[in-house]
This record gives C-alpha cells, structure tokens and sequence, in this order.
C-alpha cells in the first residue's frame, strides 16, 4: 500500500468510522437504548460509553482481573 491510499484510507475513516472501536460503540449504542427505555424514572439515562470497556486498563486494573482471573489457581474456590 502506498502511503498516498493509506492516506486515503484515513481520511475515509474519519467521514466514515469503521472497525473494531466503531462496532464497539454501536453495540452500545444498541444497549443504551434498550437500558434507558426499562429504567426507572428518576434515574440517569445512561450513555453509549457505559457498555464499553475501557482501555486501556491502569496497571492498577490490569493487575485486579489478573488476581482475579488467577485466584482459583491459588486458593480453593477463588476465596
């Protein structure tokens, strides 16, 4: 690929996001709907953002879900 068509493509995916990260937001999108017509009143519309992992993860997360993930390695039960 010359570096002209990958500056073509670059510029096509700012007018027209696609991939990973823009699947990931319309699958939020989709689960923002559905939460916010079954919330109670009262309660925070929620936002596309709050179905979506965040990364990338602090080393203070990253190393919880490894503790987490590894525990029943460790200790019986996971406890």
């Amino acid at each position: 690929m010359s570096a002209r068509q990958w500056a073509e493509w670059e510029a096509y995916a700012l007018l027209e996001p696609f991939g990973p990260g823009q699947d990931n937001w319309r699958a939020g999108m989709v689960a923002s709907v559905i939460a916010n017509v079954n919330r109670g009143k009262g309660a925070r519309a929620f936002k596309p953002d709050d179905f979506m992992q965040r990364l990338p993860l602090t080393p203070k997360e990253q190393a919880d879900r490894l503790r987490k993930g590894l525990a029943h390695l460790v200790t019986k039960d996971g406890k």
